[in-house]
């Protein structure tokens, strides 16, 4: 698994910027981040909460062992491990949802849908996804890119596709923005010694990032 590197966390801080305006206003509320890694995004959120608390859920035990051990006393956030389908909570236990896979996904992918999100937020809650997509299964060449990069995830879907399972799942408002350049200096940064895979993955190539492959955010609410 590839850890964040503090560059790359300078690096990604427009992307978190995006999450936590997603979210706000932030104070009192209780936030929940899926695939919460080794706690990034977690801590962001936790230090715009005040009163509420944010939980992070992890399969990685791993990256759970990480997060636990990086929290310091006092921050109102705390990570327990993630179930493969489900969210242990009971429903509309939260303000805010978190599906956050940012640039090389270091978590265990988990089988949780939109629908069981939507179950644990509360009405006017909102629910907000990043992941890196793909239109469909990328050839053998490119999957051995993504390996070269410490690239760990991709999923096969269109942003049309997104914004239909969170339209399913009973969320209104729902929005999707490209967010593939605030993601391209990293990208760069892990490819730079890696000459094939930047042909294929920085390249002007059908798979190249920004056009076979793409970085989304789709947000939603949660009607009242």
């Amino acid at each position: 698994m590839a850890p964040w590197a503090k560059t790359e966390r300078e690096l990604l801080s427009p992307v978190v910027e995006t999450i936590l305006a997603d979210l706000e206003p932030l104070e009192g509320k209780r936030i929940l981040v899926l695939c919460s890694a080794s706690g990034e995004v977690a801590f962001r959120i936790a230090d715009r909460v005040g009163g509420g608390e944010v939980l992070g859920l992890e399969l990685s035990e791993e990256l759970l062992s990480a997060a636990r051990s990086a929290k310091t006393e006092g921050v109102p956030v705390r990570f327990d491990k993630a179930l493969p389908d489900r969210i242990p909570s009971p429903d509309a236990a939260f303000d805010g949802v978190v599906s956050e896979f940012i640039v090389y996904p270091t978590s265990e992918v988990t089988d949780i849908g939109q629908s069981e999100m939507a179950r644990v937020l509360r009405p006017g809650g909102v629910m907000t996804i990043t992941d890196v997509i793909a239109p469909e299964d990328p050839p053998a060449d490119i999957r051995a890119a993504f390996t070269e990069a410490h690239l760990d995830y991709l999923c096969v879907a269109t942003p049309d596709d997104f914004a239909g399972w969170m339209e399913e799942a009973g969320m209104v408002d729902v929005e999707v923005r490209e967010l593939t350049d605030l993601v391209r200096p990293v990208w760069e940064r892990r490819l730079a010694t890696g000459a094939a895979a930047a042909t294929h993955l920085l390249g002007s190539g059908p798979w190249s990032l920004g056009r076979g492959i793409r970085y989304i955010r789709v947000r939603g609410t949660k009607p009242t």
